[in-house]
This record gives C-alpha cells, structure tokens and sequence, in this order.
C-alpha cells in the first residue's frame, strides 16, 4: 500500500479485473479479499460481501490461513450488517475458530474484533 490505499485499491480493482477475464481465483483472492476489508470498514457491506465471498475459497484453495482467517472474520461482519444475522455471527466464529486451531494469537485478536462488529450490529 506504501502509504497511498488510493492508489493501491485502483492497482488492485485492476487485478481482480485481470483475474476474471483470464479465470484465475487464485490472482482474485487477495486484491478481492483487500477491497472487500476496506469496504467493509466503509460501511459498503453488500459490495464487501460480495468480494469477501469471492475471496474466500481461493483463501482456502491456497491454504493462505492467516488471510482466511481475516477475511472470514470481515465476511461475517458484512453479513451482519446487510441484515442476515445468524449467518454472518456463524461465519465470524468461524474465522475464529480457525485462528484458535492455527494457535494464531494476531488472528485470534482480529477475529475477536470481527465477532464483536457482529454482535455489536445485533438485531
């Protein structure tokens, strides 16, 4: 991002564009699963769980776990927030519970953070 997400987000919507075209999941992953985080923080959650979702079984495919981790966690929070409570809470603690498993006390931290986005948007 070197200190310019501007511009970052532009090169990556440019990837994902790239990735489509040509088929690639595994190119799409990351530049998805950063737009989607960033809009989600946004508050633009249906464009960010759309990318989120994109995202996440390329994540899983490429056993990035650390990422997954993050983006399930995000994904849930966008879920929430456009209204489908009970599936977005499962997602969060889903990401949660595999940052447990992995023993990955920086992704327990940010999916604690992820899970209480949930329930703090609770219905």
């Amino acid at each position: 991002m070197r200190a310019d997400p501007v511009q970052a987000i532009g090169y990556y919507r440019q990837v994902v564009a790239v990735g489509r075209q040509i088929g690639d999941d595994q190119l799409t992953a990351i530049p998805s699963a950063m737009i989607g985080q960033a809009l989600t923080v946004q508050g633009q959650w249906a464009k960010a769980r759309e990318l989120l979702t994109e995202a996440v079984p390329a994540l899983e495919k490429s056993a990035e776990w650390r990422e997954w981790c993050r983006v399930v966690g995000y994904l849930g929070a966008a879920t929430v927030a456009c209204g489908d409570y009970h599936r977005g809470i499962a997602e969060a603690q889903r990401g949660l519970d595999h940052a447990v498993e992995l023993n990955d006390l920086a992704m327990i931290g940010s999916n604690h953070m992820s899970t209480r986005r949930c329930w703090a948007t609770t219905p």
